[in-house]
């Protein structure tokens, strides 16, 4: 020890070793915290807005449908802001991964508790109403970058997915008021998946997955847009004259009810 002590004492009088003041090692310190601070909002953020624009387009049900809703999903899915987030997720691996306390876990461990973490954090923030009211800031006062983004959810829908209010109900069809505007007969068949133990109403908000032939759409698929499962007539609390029962075309049965 005392022979190390001597050559490190040689080397700084001899001009081969230079003292590093202490703010530098506090202003890196401070700069690698801002930068891993940065870089995970960035994460959460982006991911955080691919959940609010799947759950906007409706295509985060979409995989419900079977393998016709599993190729909608992948082909539709806005896949430029996914890789993206990957990149910042795989950033900000990289700078926790020079701090101490993640040395204490295996590689795979803190990669997966991070990931988990962010896509927590990311639910969350979706669920709180944040990216609805960014976009409309976004929207009002032109943020460069941020107002198309926004925009888009709403202006460019996925194809084969439409979005709108039930007004006609049939057993075996229903009329559509898309959120465009435009006015659509849904076709459907024993095929079609509905929502289960649950009613279709007529005035409720809808995502239809099926293929617009000029104003029919052939359902493959319906589903209730509340972001949940549907619930039952009981759970909702609504009011209004209740239609006669009607066995819904996959087997289960569900009421329609006319909302006043």
């Amino acid at each position: 020890m005392d022979n190390l002590q001597k050559n490190i004492l040689n080397k700084i009088k001899a001009g081969e070793i230079s003292m590093v003041p202490k703010w530098h090692f506090v202003l890196r310190g401070v700069l690698w915290a801002t930068m891993t601070i940065v870089v995970a909002l960035i994460a959460i953020y982006l991911l955080s807005f691919v959940m609010f624009a799947l759950r906007e387009s409706g295509l985060m049900f979409a995989p419900l449908f079977g393998w016709s809703g599993l190729v909608l999903f992948i082909v539709s899915s806005p896949w430029i802001i996914i890789l993206a987030s990957g990149f910042f997720l795989l950033a900000l691996y990289v700078l926790v991964s020079h701090y101490s306390f993640s040395y204490q876990k295996p590689l795979v461990y803190s990669m997966v508790g991070l990931v988990f973490l962010v896509i927590a954090l990311s639910s969350f923030i979706q669920t709180t109403g944040f990216h609805n009211q960014a976009g409309d800031f976004a929207n009002r006062h032109g943020v460069p970058g941020l107002a198309p983004l926004y925009r888009g959810v709403g202006e460019r829908p996925p194809q084969d997915v439409t979005k709108g209010t039930i007004s006609e109900l049939t057993d075996s069809q229903f009329t559509l008021i898309a959120d465009s505007g435009e006015v659509y007969t849904v076709e459907l068949n024993n095929r079609t998946k509905l929502p289960k133990q649950a009613e279709l109403i007529e005035g409720e908000s809808v995502f239809v997955f099926g293929h617009l032939e000029e104003t029919t759409i052939k359902a493959f698929g319906v589903r209730i847009n509340n972001g949940q499962q549907p619930r039952l007539p009981e759970e909702r609390g609504e009011g209004g004259g209740e239609r006669q029962s009607r066995p819904a075309l996959d087997g289960s049965s569900y009421k329609m009810r006319t909302v006043e």
